[in-house]
């Protein structure tokens, strides 16, 4: 397998696994999980499969967007969450939900 995780200072990797009905790990179904941590944003890498999977959450200057990266590239879907209402746009930026609060 490999893997696209991208160590640096900014980054912890942890490993995720589940467990059975007794709460004992299986170690057989574990992942890696990596945290890139910047100024404005976290990124959350989920790498099983080495295909670069990840979440970007990320505050810009009217609100926070969410970022989906399912395949690594341009996200499937965009989640801004503004202080009164949230947009959820698909890939090419058309919008999926709106809401107002």
């Amino acid at each position: 397998m490999k893997s696209l995780l991208h160590p640096s200072e900014n980054s912890e990797i942890f490993a995720l696994a589940t467990c059975n009905d007794e709460g004992d790990v299986d170690l057989s179904q574990t992942a890696e999980v990596q945290i890139i941590k910047h100024l404005a944003s976290i990124r959350v890498i989920l790498d099983p499969n080495g295909e670069d999977h990840d979440i970007l959450i990320e505050q810009q200057d009217d609100h926070w967007g969410v970022y989906v990266h399912p395949n690594g590239g341009d996200p499937i879907c965009v989640v801004r969450l503004y202080e009164k209402h949230t947009i959820v746009e698909n890939d090419i930026g058309d919008q999926l939900i709106t809401s107002e609060g």
